[in-house]
């Protein structure tokens, strides 16, 4: 039973003498949550049952006498057991986890890499034990041929409109797609239901592009909160052995994707508003339309997403807020 479940049968609780759950952290997360529990069971006097309490033998809280304050003093303490055991659980992943981070070529199982290498079984001349990244060669092809693009002029947001016209698929789609094979499944990982509605494909986008390109994550090195993760001696941890871009092609690429120098623009009114943003949409391609500030106009948003529109549409902004307006 979901949350929102949940709540529809505390909303009437005429229908009902007692709820049952099959453990004690099914029906809460903190003493917060027990306490209000608790509450509304002494205010419609009802009783709580766990399957399985804390140390496993079954519990039964009776709210029924509200001039009996034992069941909510028992639940309180045992929502602070609660409580406390997974604030120690949390710690202990937690800690796990930093140690795990500052082993060379050690990579966390599970965790999706990233775009350009595939989590393998550590080597047995380095230990064997764990995982360890290696290069991934269909993500590797892709991005090679995103660097020849850069290399011959071609934008971002030019490449990305090329990578989803030829059906290739972005680094998030490329991952559901190897956990679908290595899982032997079909369909949108997770999905349970044949009737489930269809996601729509994580499309590649410009701004992807320059921050998979820019990160220090394609040279192999261990990120954690977007900075790269550091030895004693100030190094960068390694995840892989085998980088797939050397330091001298990543700054090349660096300086392909710096920035251009611009002119200085004119300044822009600052009354210009957009109106009818998430309201207007493209009639070619459904994507929504965005006010250009400098030239007063909304036009389709394809170009900027990487995604692909066979009748781009841009309309004067001043007529399309009038006619809204007056209808």
């Amino acid at each position: 039973m979901t949350g929102q479940q949940l709540g529809g049968w505390l909303a009437r609780p005429e229908a009902f003498d007692a709820l049952v759950w099959w453990r004690f952290d099914r029906a809460i997360r903190s003493m917060g949550d027990m306490h209000e529990l608790a509450k509304w069971a002494r205010a419609h006097r009802k009783m709580l049952v766990f399957a399985e309490g804390i140390g496993g033998g079954r519990l039964v809280f009776d709210f029924r006498n509200p001039m009996d304050p034992t069941s909510e003093l028992m639940m309180m303490m045992l929502a602070f057991a609660a409580q406390v055991e997974a604030q120690s659980i949390k710690d202990r992943v937690t800690g796990a986890q930093a140690a795990m981070r500052k082993m060379a070529l050690r990579w966390r199982g599970g965790g999706r890499p990233p775009f350009g290498y595939l989590p393998a079984p550590m080597p047995k001349e380095h230990g064997g034990a764990g995982w360890t990244l290696v290069p991934d060669p269909d993500a590797v092809r892709v991005i090679e041929r995103i660097i020849a693009a850069l290399l011959e002029g071609k934008s971002p947001r030019a490449i990305a409109l090329m990578l989803n016209k030829d059906g290739v698929l972005s680094p998030s789609e490329h991952w559901r797609a190897y956990k679908a094979r290595i899982k032997g499944i079909t369909g949108t990982e997770g999905d349970t239901e044949t009737d489930a509605p269809k996601r729509k494909p994580t499309p590649w986008r410009g701004q992807r592009i320059v921050e998979m390109l820019t990160s220090p994550a394609l040279l192999g090195w261990k990120m954690h909160k977007g900075k790269p993760v550091r030895d004693d001696q100030g190094n960068p941890v390694m995840a892989t052995e085998t980088p797939i871009v050397t330091r001298e092609e990543f700054d090349q690429i660096g300086a392909l994707l710096a920035p251009k120098p611009t002119a200085e623009k004119a300044p822009t009114r600052k009354d210009s508003v957009a109106l009818l943003l998430r309201v207007i949409h493209c009639t070619g391609c459904g994507s929504r339309m965005y006010l250009n500030k400098s030239s007063g106009a909304y036009g389709c948003s394809s170009y900027k997403y990487g995604t692909y529109c066979p009748a781009p549409v841009t309309v004067r902004g001043t007529w399309v807020d009038e006619y809204v307006t007056a209808e």
